[in-house]
């Protein structure tokens, strides 16, 4: 895939105007260098020390040197017991950076998202997608992406479809890919042949943040370095807006909420299409786990 590389947004803060025009015309803003890039590498070093315990990077090492091992050892559970990703993705100068370009006060999820490429691991490459598809049920949600080392093309990265925003909720396919966060679900995605629009993306440096559209199509590209690649996932909104379930909730206690439905729903002989259909219904609109609901949920989507 040949993609182009962004034009940084730093010269529009202030100018609230020209912002939103880009935003709106691109789907997304990119900045460099505007959170504190010693926390940044603090966090990168903190999830490394476990990455390390657990056999996946070497111990000692500057940057994260993948071992070899596969990605079914990571124990998540440790990862997102650390303080400083979530100091990271509170802190003072990403509020203060979304609050600028969202022209308004706003709220951020409790659903960081800690993402980990292993070298040479296509199975659970995020393939094109939009995460309005599996987060809602609001659509001004913003996802921020923000790298915690240096990143260039051989360690991948993510690229986003400049304009796919505009062309509203796609249609989103299982493919071979894999769900390392949420073990074993086959990913959905939209087809790469059926995306027009041109990728853009960059030389990730510790301190940069992409913003973009819940419509925006993304997809991680190939990590064929030795490292491994580090980055969080954070999402925000309005605040005048009532945070929904996904918001409120961490993604450890997503992940359980999926197990216990699941668990329901292997009783009902619901497939594992017919279980993601319902899952992602009931976690998008926080209903209570229980038979009668997953059994209702499921006729109501059947």
């Amino acid at each position: 895939m040949t993609a182009s590389r962004f034009t940084p947004a730093n010269d529009l803060l202030g100018q609230s105007a020209a912002l939103r025009r880009k935003y709106e015309q691109d789907g997304f803003l990119f900045f460099e260098g505007v959170l504190d890039a010693e926390l940044v590498g603090r966090t990168r070093q903190e999830l490394c020390g476990v990455l390390a315990e657990q056999g996946v990077v070497r111990h000692g090492a500057i940057t994260p040197l993948a071992t070899g091992v596969g990605i079914d050892v990571v124990d998540q559970q440790e990862l997102y017991a650390l303080p400083l990703y979530v100091q990271l993705s509170n802190s003072e100068e990403l509020q203060r950076l979304l609050d600028i370009v969202f022209d308004e006060p706003v709220s951020i999820y409790h659903s960081t998202n800690i993402r980990y490429a292993l070298p040479m691991d296509e199975l659970h490459a995020s393939p094109p997608h939009q995460d309005h598809f599996f987060v809602g049920p609001n659509d001004d949600f913003r996802t921020v992406w923000i790298p915690l080392m240096e990143i260039d093309d051989s360690v991948g990265g993510l690229a986003v479809a400049r304009g796919s925003h505009l062309g509203g909720l796609r249609d989103h396919v299982e493919t071979e890919n894999v769900s390392y966060i949420l073990k074993g679900r086959k990913q959905k995605g939209v087809p790469i042949d059926a995306i027009e629009e041109e990728w853009v993306t960059a030389d990730f440096k510790p301190g940069d943040v992409l913003i973009f559209h819940c419509h925006t199509l993304h997809r991680g590209l190939p990590n064929t370095s030795d490292k491994v690649r580090l980055s969080l996932d954070v999402r925000c909104q309005p605040s005048r807006r009532p945070l929904n379930f996904q918001a409120r909730t961490t993604m450890l206690e997503q992940a359980q909420y999926r197990a216990d439905v699941k668990a329901i729903a292997s009783t009902l002989g619901l497939d594992d299409p017919a279980f993601e259909i319902v899952v992602n219904y009931m976690l998008q609109n926080g209903q209570p786990v229980d038979r009668a609901t997953v059994e209702r949920v499921a006729a109501s989507t059947a």
